[in-house]
């Protein structure tokens, strides 16, 4: 059980890490690259929120990110 909290305790210092060192865009493409499916599924407003940004900064990164 010890062992199965410290992983837990590491993923989480990890991804705050990841966070907090990476711009807002490289975390969106991030997460994108993670869970390419949940990204379909979870509302721009609730994925703004994980990612800690506004929604309506996330709509442009989505926007520039589609672009060819």
């Amino acid at each position: 059980m010890r062992r199965l909290i410290e992983n837990r305790l590491v993923d989480k210092l990890q991804k705050e890490i990841k966070m907090l060192t990476m711009t807002a865009e490289e975390n969106y493409e991030s997460l994108l690259n993670e869970s390419p499916n949940i990204v379909q599924q979870i509302p721009i407003k609730d994925m703004a929120s994980y990612l800690g940004i506004h929604p309506d900064s996330l709509s442009r990164i989505r926007k520039r990110t589609m672009l060819p």
